[in-house]
């Protein structure tokens, strides 16, 4: 079982036996400033880069140690240890739908470990690409993709066989329409903040939206479920059936509004 002392104890500590005296404004400003960890929920797992870590740890300081735990502070599993590099870790078999907590520490000396440091929450999730296609409004014939919540598995359908989404070109204006009780919701972000777009609870979710390039939308079931899609490209936008490539993320924990 790992001791955690303050950073300030560990110095008292270190004077006393004569050892090298840890550099505390170092490591702080490590933690709290040059240090970031970007924690990419995957399907059934997680990716963590870790970058900001100097060629030359503060002194005193030897390594860097990341957690894992369903529990906030918790730190039953660990994804990285001796981590004095920048780098990426992957964890699998994790619980899609499920919050789980990352929580990165100093190890200061064997195995005493800092009460600096830093984490975030995420929920594992399935993400995708697709390819649909949206056609004229007179048609009933809608092409659309039935979401398969747990595998993210997409399925062509047309839309009176039950889709949620589909897109149209109205007049030449690509939309992506909701059908029934489902809504959608223009996040004004753009895809470099894909990351950013976490939560959807709170948004007012519409009919439709215009359909923009490298925007970032996020929709709303009709079942209660919350996800969220990005536009790559639109291809011979204008026509009667234009082509759109996609990336999209939902949570697989019905009623929960966070992916």
């Amino acid at each position: 079982m790992r001791k955690v002392f303050p950073v300030l104890m560990i110095a008292a500590l270190f004077v006393s036996c004569g050892i090298e005296i840890p550099d505390v404004n170092g490591i702080k400003n490590l933690f709290d400033k040059d240090l970031k960890l970007t924690i990419t929920p995957e399907n059934n797992g997680v990716t963590i880069d870790a970058t900001g870590l100097p060629d030359k740890l503060p002194t005193g300081l030897h390594s860097i140690i990341i957690f894992i735990d369903t529990v906030k502070g918790g730190m039953s599993d660990t994804i990285a240890k001796g981590v004095t590099d920048n780098g990426t870790w992957s964890k699998k078999g994790l619980e899609n739908g499920k919050p789980y907590y990352i929580d990165a520490r100093g190890i200061v000396t064997g195995d005493t470990m800092t009460t600096m440091g830093f984490g975030g929450k995420f929920y594992p999730r399935p993400w995708g690409n697709g390819s649909y296609l949206g056609y004229e409004p007179d048609s009933n014939d809608y092409q659309g993709v039935k979401y398969d919540r747990k595998t993210g598995a997409q399925t062509n359908k047309m839309r009176s066989a039950g889709v949620d989404f589909y897109f149209t070109n109205d007049n030449g204006s690509m939309k992506v329409m909701a059908e029934g009780d489902n809504g959608i919701y223009d996040s004004g972000e753009k895809a470099d903040k894909w990351l950013f777009v976490q939560d959807g609870d709170a948004k007012t979710y519409v009919a439709s939206a215009d359909l923009k390039k490298d925007k970032i939308y996020q929709f709303k079931t009709n079942d209660d479920y919350y996800g969220k899609f990005v536009v790559d490209s639109i291809t011979a936008a204008g026509t009667a059936t234009p082509k759109v490539w996609m990336r999209y993320a939902f949570q697989t924990a019905k009623g929960v509004a966070h992916y």
